[in-house]
């Protein structure tokens, strides 16, 4: 698979509901240091949805 194969799928699943295998994997790449420009290409997410994610999860944990 090359760059513009990626490019062209990035936001394939923009809209879904988030399975709790993309959570973990949201997870475990924030935590390898990716940022979010990153990491929207790899769970074919748009970069908005991705940093919404990433607020709503942070809120959560400090509600907690």
């Amino acid at each position: 698979m090359n760059q513009s194969d990626i490019n062209d799928r990035t936001d394939v699943n923009a809209g879904r509901e988030w399975s709790d295998a993309e959570l973990f994997e949201l997870g475990n790449l924030l935590m390898c240091g990716l940022s979010i420009e990153e990491i929207a290409p790899l769970l074919q997410r748009s970069h908005g949805e991705v940093q919404d994610k990433v607020v709503e999860i942070g809120r959560a944990c400090k509600a907690d």
